[in-house]
Formats: structure tokens, sequence, C-alpha cells
């Protein structure tokens, strides 16, 4: 029975890139016009909730071999963190180890596929999660020497305009899905690299 809900769910991903794309817009909208002003609770929870379901969502997708566009992953991951950096502002250290876990997560399943999953041209998405675990590992370093590094880093990752492009990057693509234009593959499956082997 666990299986056949975990299939179902992978099977129907696309409506959770709608749904969690349309929470990152409200989200979004909610910080650039509040700018300084605390965001509310709810608002808060509900994107750190967004934040997992969506990488659950993805992660599971990877591993039981649907077919996913490359730049769906690596939007949907990055939409993902975006959306949890703002609940480890006070966190930050705590923040890098958990991104740097998640990415190796997406690497370990995607190595696990064991496919070609060449991003664009001959760069590969394994390896350009890897690029971004380092630069993670960078910039956690250098934080024990100049603490407001990895500050600027989570503001950049929290910030309303980067949430918006994400959730629009991923709410188009979860559309574009649901209805195959402009091909079963969406949107990002039409990009150079993005159609899935």
């Amino acid at each position: 029975m666990a299986d056949t809900f975990l299939e179902s769910v992978t099977d129907q991903y696309e409506i959770f890139l709608v749904l969690v794309g349309i929470l990152g817009l409200i989200l979004a909208f909610d910080r650039i016009m509040k700018e300084d002003e605390e965001e509310s609770d709810i608002l808060e929870f509900l994107g750190i909730i967004g934040g997992l379901v969506l990488f659950g969502v993805i992660i599971l997708s990877i591993y039981n071999e649907e077919v996913v566009s490359k730049y769906t992953i690596l939007f949907s991951v990055l939409f993902s963190l975006s959306l949890l950096a703002k609940a480890f502002k006070k966190l930050p250290i705590a923040f890098a180890l958990t991104a740097v876990v998640a990415l190796a997560l997406v690497w370990w399943v995607l190595d696990k596929r064991n496919n070609d999953d060449s991003f664009v041209g001959d760069l590969d998405l394994k390896f350009l999660i890897v690029i971004i675990i380092l630069i993670l590992i960078v910039v956690f370093t250098i934080s024990f020497i100049q603490e407001a590094t990895m500050d600027i880093m989570l503001f950049i990752l929290s910030w309303g305009l980067v949430i918006l492009i994400l959730a629009i990057l991923v709410a188009v693509q979860g559309v574009t899905l649901l209805f195959d234009v402009p091909g079963e593959n969406g949107l990002f499956g039409e990009f150079p690299g993005g159609k899935p082997n």
C-alpha cells in the first residue's frame, strides 16, 4: 500500500510543482511587499513544508525512474533550498550542512538511476551538483573567518525576488507538464539538454 501511494505521488509530481510554485509566489510577493517586516509564522511554516515536500517528491520521482527533465530537477532543488533558507537564518551553519546532505542525496539518486544525466551539452548534472556542494563547503569554511559570508548567502537564497523567479519556473513547468505543452516533458524538456534519456 505504501508503494502504491508513493507511486501515485511520483506519477503526479507535476501537481506538486504547481502547488508549491503557487505557494512560492505568495511567499515572494509577501517578502517583496513587506521588505524588512517580519514574515507571519504561518507563511514561514508553509514555506518550510513546501520546500520539504517538493524536495521529497523530486527525489522519489528520480528514484522511481520517472521521466524528469534535468532542468526540473535543478530548479526544484534550488527552489526547495530557497524556501528552507529563511528558517535557518539564526542557524546558518546548520543550513549549510543540511544543504550539503540534501544535494549529496540528489547526486546519489541520480547515480543510482545509472544513465546519462547531461544538463547542457557535455555538462553533467551530477557534476553541477558537486560544484554547488563545493561552493557551499567553501562558504561554510569562510564563514568561520567572516561570519557574514553565510548570512549573505542565506539572504540571497531567501530573497523575495529569487523565490519569485524560481517559483515561476517551477509552477510554469508544472502547468506545461499537466497539459503536455509544448510536449510531454514540459517546457524544460524542450531546453538544450533538457530532454530526459
